[in-house]
């Protein structure tokens, strides 16, 4: 019987646990400041795609932009 109690007193607690690093998560998240992030990532991403550009080696077999179809147009 103490074994028992032992055993759901330990999963309790570890259930808190868990509780308190959600609370942590959620409280870290919501601090976000997400215009000062957007404009970051805006940025870094732009950086990535400059040097993803200067690494291409040869032809990136992608159809000139004019040459995109657009949603609306059927396929042929």
């Amino acid at each position: 019987m103490s074994d028992k109690n032992n055993h759901e007193e330990r999963a309790t607690k570890a259930l808190e646990s868990i509780a308190e690093s959600f609370q942590t998560i959620e409280d870290s998240i919501l601090d976000i400041d997400f215009s000062m992030w957007s404009e970051r990532l805006e940025w870094y991403l732009n950086e990535f795609f400059k040097i993803a550009q200067k690494r291409t080696i040869g032809s990136s077999n992608r159809p000139p932009i004019d040459r995109e179809r657009t949603v609306d147009e059927p396929e042929e």
